[in-house]
């Protein structure tokens, strides 16, 4: 597997309105100079890197096939704020940041931004898609209801991107609800995919179903319409 070999620390607080006070979380760069920047969201109280570094052993494949450059950073919750505003407000503060510096990271002044969320991440995700028009493709796994129903809709509404949603076969009834519910609320999609993946659970648990995330983000970034076959993908953890 190809492994990331620059990656620039930055920290960055966190100020938007809609919290109570200043933030500073981390985020990691992956640079390229492709135009493209893809921002990964994991879950509820999901670090940077993910469970056995699954989120930059990803981060290193999307690199090496230059799809784009890859920002990691975390979802945690903090005492002082309640999560749902917090992660909204977090990731649309990783956005703006994205487009600030979009020719350091990027090498575009006018990138291609492409969100990557899991569960509670991509809950965020859905509830910010609409509002910025340098977003451009989603692909959004196990969406959960984290960020509210009426944020997801409203964030959903006037999004013109394209849509890739999948969900554990083996998830619970809620979370396929959700990921019908978030197809049914993006009326004007430019493209909208949703995959069931057979045998798969919440987290993707097992070597096959790893190698299947390793895919997803090539299915609805780079047209890899072998997805959720597991040929071809990478081990992710056992």
């Amino acid at each position: 597997m190809k492994t990331i070999n620059t990656v620039i620390r930055v920290a960055h607080k966190l100020t938007n309105p809609k919290t109570d006070g200043d933030f500073t979380y981390p985020i990691t760069v992956a640079p390229s100079q492709t135009g493209v920047i893809i921002i990964n969201y994991p879950g509820y109280n999901g670090s940077l890197g993910g469970y056995e570094d699954k989120y930059i052993k990803i981060a290193g494949l999307l690199l090496g096939e230059r799809v784009g450059s890859v920002v990691l950073t975390h979802n945690v919750e903090d005492e002082r704020t309640p999560f749902r505003r917090l992660s909204v407000a977090r990731l649309r503060n990783v956005i703006e940041l994205a487009i600030l510096n979009a020719q350091e990271w990027c090498g575009s002044a006018e990138p291609d931004i492409y969100l990557m969320g899991h569960s509670a991440g991509a809950s965020a995700s859905a509830a910010v898609l609409g509002y910025y028009p340098q977003v451009k493709k989603a692909l959004l796994t196990s969406p959960s209801g984290n960020a509210g129903d009426r944020a997801m809709q409203e964030g959903l509404l006037n999004y013109r991107g394209e849509l890739f949603v999948t969900v554990g076969e083996r998830e619970h009834a809620g979370f396929h609800r959700m990921a019908s519910a978030v197809i049914a609320w993006a009326p004007n999609a430019r493209i909208k995919q949703h995959r069931v993946i057979p045998g798969c659970d919440h987290q993707f648990t097992g070597r096959q179903n790893g190698k299947i995330l390793s895919k997803a983000p090539f299915w609805a970034f780079a047209g890899d319409q072998t997805f959720p076959d597991p040929e071809g993908g990478v081990v992710l953890y056992e």
